[in-house]
């Protein structure tokens, strides 16, 4: 049809979003087990973090008898393995 107007076509489709109900570009599982690796890595932080803030805690308290389990070689194990140390530099 000579002079009638088209619908111009879309030169850019438009991208899978992750909100699909058959879960996108991610998936519902992938999703799932990105959630729980954070959360155990997150884990594997905090949790030597913490038991390093409750010594410093309790050598504010006076008690320089502390030794903390290196249980890693990486940077978290390296400051445990100073501030065991620390510690026993203290105590003699």
């Amino acid at each position: 049809m000579a002079g009638s107007l088209e619908k111009p076509r879309d030169l850019h489709p438009p991208v899978y979003k992750f909100s699909r109900p058959n879960g996108g570009i991610l998936g519902e599982g992938t999703g799932q087990i990105l959630i729980i690796n954070i959360f155990s890595l997150s884990q594997s932080i905090s949790g030597p973090l913490r038991n390093l803030t409750d010594a410093a805690k309790r050598i504010l308290e006076g008690d320089t008898n502390i030794t903390l389990e290196v249980e890693t070689a990486d940077e978290i194990g390296t400051l445990a393995t100073s501030f065991n140390q620390m510690t026993t530099d203290k105590s003699a």
